[in-house]
């Protein structure tokens, strides 16, 4: 048992080891990016400073986990962390959250109108850059933008939706989240070359980008029957929508209900936790069976350790 423990505290330092080393490579490339910028080039620092930079630090691992160009996955990182940027500064909008990873969010500190377009200047300033290395990498990113964009406004609009609304909990998941964790590692399987690795690699990112997201909401569901804070209650009310099969009337109603309380209960008549406890395992058992199609590399045990302890990390911590 001991020896099992050692070999988890191991891979927990090695794996952060990683992180930092990669984290400081990322900055440094974004640093990069942001000095070749004409002007606003301390609006576009704003918006990207004090991020954690795991979407970039995953395209790193799938690049090196199959062997790939570094240096190359370094511009793709750099890529997806100003998409993921990009789609923060639109989404703090929408949600009116007020603070962004510890600071002001960029509309509190100019106003609505900046945040927006400076967040689709950033979009526009990663294709343009990743173009000049790879059309296929552009694809790859406008993809990304696109579907998480469409999961944003599916999120505020979910009426819009023309199928069974029930549905649209695990749509969002996949095209809010999941699609931006699957365009960072399909990025790094594109900079080995080999096409055989990136069906693996983007099924790998949108089933770890679905589990974050969960992990997201059990928290925040949490936070608001333990701590009465105040959350976006969006996507507990979709995840109720989901497990209670609700139709278009019942949905219709539930979407109205602003009370925190009320949604609290409806939550423990479901017993919701326990059912996104469920659906969480179910796609950590998947992202395991994915893993069937890696390389025995080194890095395989990272890829195989970072859904859990990433998922662990959100509910405990936020």
């Amino acid at each position: 048992m001991v020896k099992i423990m050692e070999m988890g505290w191991k891979l927990i330092n090695d794996l952060k080891l990683y992180y930092e080393d990669k984290k400081k490579i990322i900055d440094e490339k974004i640093r990069e990016w942001i000095e070749d910028m004409p002007f606003l080039k301390e609006l576009v620092y704003q918006a990207l400073k004090n991020g954690k930079r795991f979407r970039g630090i995953l395209t790193l691992m799938i690049c090196d986990a199959f062997g790939g160009d570094f240096d190359k996955a370094t511009e793709f990182a750099a890529s997806i962390e100003f998409t993921h940027a990009a789609t923060l500064l639109h989404d703090d909008v929408l949600d009116h959250h007020i603070f962004r990873r510890g600071n002001y969010s960029l509309w509190k500190m100019y106003d609505i109108h900046k945040a927006i377009i400076t967040g689709d200047f950033i979009f526009t300033y990663a294709g343009a850059r990743i173009s000049k290395i790879s059309e296929k990498a552009l694809a790859i990113i406008s993809r990304s933008i696109y579907r998480t964009t469409l999961g944003i406004l599916l999120e505020s609009l979910p009426f819009n939706y023309p199928g069974p609304k029930y549905e649209i909990y695990t749509e969002v998941l996949k095209l809010k989240t999941g699609e931006l964790f699957a365009g960072a590692t399909e990025l790094g399987a594109l900079a080995t070359d080999n096409e055989a690795y990136k069906s693996p690699a983007y099924r790998y990112g949108l089933l770890l980008g679905e589990a974050y997201q969960i992990a997201d909401d059990i928290f925040d569901l949490r936070t608001l029957t333990n701590d009465g804070e105040t959350i976006d209650l969006k996507p507990v009310k979709l995840a109720i929508m989901y497990f209670g099969k609700f139709g278009e009337t019942e949905s219709k109603e539930l979407w109205k209900i602003n009370d925190a309380e009320k949604i609290i209960a409806i939550a423990k008549e479901i017993s919701l936790e326990s059912k996104l406890f469920s659906l969480l395992n179910d796609k950590l058992n998947e992202i395991q069976n994915v893993l069937r199609f890696f390389p025995d590399t080194p890095f395989k045990s990272f890829i195989r350790f970072v859904p859990k302890y990433m998922v662990e990390a959100m509910m405990r911590y936020g």
